[in-house]
């Protein structure tokens, strides 16, 4: 086993940060309105069930990470 001073070769090396990243490789703020215009025509998967609290809690560390994300009822979600 290497020991945590020498590089084992068969570790793959970082990528560069992509757009979107700063110079330390941590993900940009995004707002509600820029994470909209990320995923605007992409299929959208419902992954997460909540609370409104929760769920706009969610969102807004998702992303404060840069992740785009959206909140929102399934269609026909409340009609009985």
């Amino acid at each position: 086993m290497p020991r945590s001073a020498e590089v084992d070769p068969a570790m793959p090396v970082p990528a560069e940060p992509e757009s979107g990243t700063d110079r330390d490789g941590d993900a940009e703020r995004l707002t509600a309105g820029q994470a909209e215009d990320l995923l605007d025509g992409l299929p959208l998967v419902p992954a997460m069930a909540g609370s409104i609290p929760e769920m706009k809690a969610l969102r807004d560390r998702c992303l404060a990470a840069g992740i785009p994300v959206l909140v929102g009822c399934p269609p026909g979600a409340g009609k009985g």
